[in-house]
């Protein structure tokens, strides 16, 4: 194991400890993925997305829904990245 991978992130948004989720992934592998409540963001390593079963999907999307209720932490223009703080990159998923 990693320790720097286990470690709780902060969310490079609001610099919260970010919620580590374990949900369904493929061929009964889990897969961990983060999540910033307050900010509505999750944190996705490598391929995690693509490793997440469709209960695993739906259960990310129910534990978002959920956070929904919290007050929400806008996206600042210098949010970062999680791990190493660098700026962050659209992408479409």
């Amino acid at each position: 194991m990693n320790a720097a991978a286990d470690a709780p992130l902060s969310c490079g948004n609001c610099r919260a400890t970010m919620r580590r989720l374990a949900l369904d992934g493929h061929y009964g592998a889990g897969v961990a993925v983060d999540l910033c409540e307050p900010c509505h963001l999750v944190w996705l390593d490598g391929t995690e997305g693509a490793r997440l079963t469709g209960t695993g999907m739906l259960g990310l999307l129910d534990v978002m829904a959920q956070s929904h209720s919290l007050a929400h932490h806008v996206l600042r223009p210098a949010a970062g990245c999680a791990r190493c703080g660098a700026g962050l990159k659209t992408v479409h998923n």
